[in-house]
């Protein structure tokens, strides 16, 4: 499990993991698995639970997409490798009304 006092900041297709002096404990690139095509559309938001990572790659700024996504990942992924593989990709259906 990783430990709370971790801070992660998404950066491109990278997931830089800090600790609470500031300092790059990793980075680690997320790259696509199998039929898949990850990469960052626009992620937004990052969160985890005691087992996984979740990353939001939701961001539709001109209300276009048809692709968003959360990533969910292994957390015990992150300290093995400098890249991981996506455990789940969660479709995302959503779209605005106008009015």
């Amino acid at each position: 499990m990783m430990s709370l006092s971790l801070i992660m900041i998404l950066e491109e297709s990278l997931v830089y993991i800090f600790n609470l002096s500031g300092e790059i404990i990793n980075s680690i690139k997320v790259e696509k698995e199998n039929f898949w095509e990850i990469y960052n559309n626009d992620w937004e938001d990052i969160t985890a639970d005691e087992d996984y990572i979740y990353i939001a790659d939701t961001g539709n700024n001109f209300g276009t997409r048809d692709n968003l996504n959360i990533l969910k990942v292994k957390i015990n992924d992150f300290s093995i490798d400098d890249k991981i593989d996506i455990f789940i990709l969660i479709k995302v259906l959503f779209s605005f009304f106008k009015t």
